[in-house]
């Protein structure tokens, strides 16, 4: 059984008559299903990030953002969007990498912080 059908069936109830829609919801889900199944591509922005710099979404849509890094020392790795902490990941051993994965929506401050030692970024790839 699809889930399509089932997640465009309300459609129907928030269109008037002149088939245009008639709620933001819509567009919301729309904009969510399109990036799901076709949206961006994967993008290496390793040297354009640090840990503990922020940046912005200026993309004008939902990002995803995977991140690998490590820790000179045994630390906790913190993914930050609009101040509030959504993810964290604990390197339990020094130089050893450890991953964080979250979304960011567009015009939303996001940064990854580290608790201990000097950290270093193996992979930041952003998918826009």
């Amino acid at each position: 059984m699809s889930l399509v059908p089932q997640i465009l069936a309300p459609r129907q109830q928030f269109v008037d008559g002149s088939g245009l829609i008639a709620k933001g919801w819509w567009r919301c889900l729309h904009d969510l299903f399109n990036f799901v199944n076709n949206g961006g591509q994967w993008n290496d922005v390793a040297s354009l990030r640090s840990v503990g710099a922020q940046s912005t979404n200026i993309q004008g849509k939902l990002i995803e953002v995977s991140v690998s890094v490590q820790s000179s020392a045994s630390a906790t790795f913190s993914a930050v969007v609009s101040g509030l902490i959504i993810a964290e990941t604990y390197q339990l051993t020094a130089g050893h990498p450890t991953t964080l994965h979250f979304s960011v929506p567009n015009g939303s401050d996001y940064s990854v912080t580290c608790s201990a030692g000097t950290p270093h970024v193996v992979v930041w790839a952003e998918r826009f």
